[in-house]
């Protein structure tokens, strides 16, 4: 009984990963997902800067779905972030600014590397506004067997440079 249990649990995660054949369209073609993570804040600093319900995550989380839309159609990221504003779910997101700090988010294609090679902040708060950390859409390339993934994260800031680039 347990060896069956096993067997349909296996075969219900194959189906609901949704195996099939290779695509022809390049890797991360048409896949892509989302999440927000945070880290821990800074011993000392009010967390409650750092939450889920803060309007900052929440935006850039909206920015999220356009962005993929354009990863997986363009195979690229634009050149200009007001790009964004032409794909479908941007009209009601409202301005790409921090909510916290009402400046403009740095949209940088080049990426600060994060963890990995693979995972680069590519638009993220002008200022470290939220406890010292600024939130940012982190990305990873598709790969031949996982799609583009965006995640909303909340870096410290010791991990930008000094001077970023502006926001065009």
């Amino acid at each position: 009984m347990v060896r069956w249990s096993f067997v349909m649990f296996a075969a219900c995660g194959l189906a609901i990963a949704g195996c099939a054949a290779p695509s022809q369209q390049p890797a991360g073609a048409g896949r892509a997902t989302t999440s927000i993570s945070t880290t821990q804040p800074l011993a000392g600093a009010p967390p409650a800067r750092l939450t889920l319900s803060d309007p900052c995550p929440t935006r850039l989380h909206d920015i999220c779905g356009p962005l993929l839309i354009y990863l997986t159609t363009n195979y690229r990221l634009p050149d200009h972030l007001d790009e964004l504003r032409q794909l479908p779910g941007s009209q009601s997101i409202g301005e790409f600014v921090c909510a916290t700090s009402k400046q403009p988010y740095v949209y940088n294609p080049a990426g600060i590397i994060g963890a990995n090679v693979a995972q680069r902040a590519v638009i993220y708060d002008a200022a470290p506004t939220h406890s010292g950390y600024r939130w940012a859409i982190v990305i990873k390339e598709a790969t031949p067997n996982a799609p583009f993934i965006a995640e909303v994260v909340a870096w410290p800031e010791g991990r930008f440079p000094k001077s970023t680039p502006t926001s065009p």
